[in-house]
């Protein structure tokens, strides 16, 4: 069985890209959620981490207004290169993973987020590093991630439903790297923020139909969802039974549960 903490960006393509732009308002609500707790102001400068199509760039651009900056950055080429369609004046795009900022200098951002993103960073601690050092004293950091003691409602019902084709082997169901607010607690002090806030929340998300929920997986995980396994065949009716008790005329509706978190990097004394 290959390891299931290997996560390959060399499934995403185009087509996946584009599904993700349209299915992710589930991503950009909380986003605008996670962000909103920055109380970002006017000529501020953003570094987007994760950024996807830039959906959120773009909104945390008009935060920050004219004078301000955003930079999203993303290791995953065609969604950099849907993102790049949103740039404008205050808002960059770039390619680059999380654990690699070294295009951007020290002190330099008054704040960083990462939305959507964190659960898939294998080298945690080396994400955060880097924010750190991004950051300005005193930057703030907005971060979130699949929660580690709460799966998303989906996970059960979907293993449910795989259970009873006999299928056993679930890589790909969940984010390899999700983590629970304790850890998330311990990852952000011993990278040395502080004023931690930290807090699991529950979103309510509705599904048109299976197909809408596949779509949102898939493009979500950039083609690593189940990647071995044919969704569109004998696994469809297993898979509408078991979500059955969740289905009614508007669609599907399932619970998802994430860890937020919000923290400062110390000001100079």
């Amino acid at each position: 069985m290959a390891d299931p903490t290997t996560v390959s960006y060399a499934q995403d393509n185009p087509a996946l890209a584009r599904d993700y732009d349209t299915t992710s308002d589930f991503q950009f609500e909380h986003g605008k959620r996670l962000a909103e707790e920055l109380q970002l102001r006017g000529g501020e400068r953003v570094l987007d981490v994760g950024a996807g199509t830039g959906r959120l760039a773009l909104h945390l651009a008009g935060l920050v207004g004219p004078q301000g900056e955003v930079v999203a950055v993303d290791p995953l080429a065609d969604r950099v290169a849907l993102a790049r369609s949103r740039a404008s004046a205050n808002l960059r795009v770039a390619q680059a993973r999380a654990e690699d900022l070294g295009a951007y200098p020290d002190d330099h951002f008054d704040a960083v987020v990462l939305n959507s993103v964190f659960h898939w960073i294998a080298d945690q601690p080396a994400a955060l590093a880097e924010a750190w050092r991004v950051l300005r004293p005193g930057g703030r950091l907005a971060v979130n991630s699949a929660d580690a003691d709460r799966p998303h409602e989906f996970v059960g019902l979907l293993a449910e439903g795989l259970a009873r084709q006999g299928v056993l082997d679930r890589r790909g169901l969940v984010p390899p790297h999700v983590i629970n607010e304790e850890r998330f607690g311990e990852l952000l002090d011993r990278a040395g923020f502080v004023e931690l806030r930290i807090t699991p929340l529950t979103f309510h998300d509705r599904f048109q139909d299976l197909e809408h929920l596949l779509r949102w997986n898939q493009s979500s995980y950039f083609g690593n969802f189940l990647p071995h396994l044919d969704l569109n065949g004998p696994l469809q009716q297993p898979l509408r039974e078991a979500l059955a008790q969740r289905t009614d005329a508007q669609g599907i509706q399932l619970q998802r549960h994430l860890v937020f978190a919000w923290a400062r990097k110390p000001a100079r004394t």
